[in-house]
């Protein structure tokens, strides 16, 4: 063979392959922001598409820890199952659920204990523990193989009442996602979004230089997206109707907070509160059930599967493709408690060549 024919050969089989590797990258979406599969678990070429679904995401409660909280920490626990029942049952859903204080400092400024000073609260020996964004409890985090994990995130939730009387939120949860908090190792994970759930009859009053838009712009920072927070709160919108304390609502540090990050909230007095806790569990759940492609597929070619078995093409007790955004949304009849923890779905699709997508 010449080398002149050796030179074009080897110069189509260059062409070949660049042009297969452009035809992958101008065939993929924009990923969304709570897609979160590991690149190991995705295997996409010209022809064939397999994209695993693994969603994570982090949820923080914050508790207010101070004397007043008592009945509401109470409630919370006893409640508390009826928040994480959805999203225990989306069973590809890779969860860590952790719990801190408003307390941001031990010592001289604890207040609410039957000695002050740091005096441990009755619910448990958490007096020098539980402040500066340090995760409560043991474990300190709850996730799917957590043993009886509902019931011992229950118990992390009673953070105790001799918390400081200056209660702060955004101090904490600041400290929580420093890098540097070794207390904290493992919870908070670089690419999962981000839930906090605030729990509190008064507003914040962290000493830092943050307002409720600076506190805002700092999550966004540290998580890379608004898509990636979500804010949960129960709370006293209005004095008048449940018991408060008297700064409650007077800087309106939260109630800002909560109007730029859309939050879900309810009050602690609220005669359905264990329902309300759910619907945010659900919500929770529920945007984690669509799946964005990285490819268009060929409709008729699309076939998903949960633990090997294949899942129907049903609105509601399967799954829907939706060409708009060219993602596969999982119906909300799908039994996802028969299936075992850690299975999850898989989605096989012939590709759509990139000159005939629409």
């Amino acid at each position: 063979m010449s080398k002149i024919l050796l030179v074009t050969l080897s110069a189509l089989i260059f062409i070949s392959c660049s042009n297969s590797t452009l035809h992958t990258e101008s065939s993929n979406p924009k990923k969304d922001p709570f897609d979160f599969t590991p690149e190991s678990e995705k295997i996409v070429d010209t022809g064939l598409s397999k994209e695993a679904f693994r969603p994570s995401l982090d949820i923080l409660f914050v508790i207010d820890d101070s004397v007043s909280m008592d009945p509401h920490q109470k409630n919370l626990s006893k409640n508390i199952d009826l928040f994480t029942d959805a999203i225990i049952k989306t069973k590809f859903l890779d969860y860590h659920i952790g719990v801190i204080s408003s307390t941001t400092e031990s010592g001289s400024n604890y207040g609410g204990g039957a000695g002050g000073g740091g005096y441990p609260g009755y619910y448990g020996n958490y007096g020098y523990k539980n402040y500066g964004g340090r995760l409560a409890g043991n474990p300190p985090y709850v996730d799917r193989f957590t043993p009886d994990g509902v019931n011992a995130l229950a118990k992390n939730l009673l953070v105790g009442i001799d918390g400081s009387t200056t209660e702060t939120f955004f101090d904490p949860i600041s400290m929580a996602l420093d890098p540097n908090n070794s207390a904290n190792a493992g919870f908070i994970r670089q690419n999962a979004p981000l839930a906090i759930i605030i729990i509190t009859d008064t507003d914040d009053q962290s000493s830092t230089y943050f307002n409720a838009a600076q506190f805002y712009q700092f999550l966004v920072q540290k998580k890379g997206s608004p898509d990636k927070i979500f804010v949960g709160a129960a709370f006293v919108p209005d004095p008048k109707n449940c018991a408060a304390e008297s700064d409650v609502n007077v800087t309106r540090r939260l109630l800002d907070f909560f109007k730029l990050t859309n939050a879900q909230t309810f009050s602690l007095c609220d005669p359905d509160y264990g329902l309300k806790l759910a619907a945010i569990g659900q919500r929770l759940a529920n945007t984690e059930q669509t799946m964005y492609l990285k490819a268009y597929p060929q409709k008729s070619t699309i076939r998903v599967t949960m633990n090997g078995v294949d899942l129907p093409n049903d609105m509601r007790k399967g799954w829907m493709y939706i060409p708009s955004n060219n993602s596969i949304k999982f119906g909300p009849d799908i039994d996802w408690d028969s299936y075992p923890d850690g299975a999850y779905p898989l989605v096989e699709f012939e590709n759509i060549p990139s000159d005939n997508k629409k």
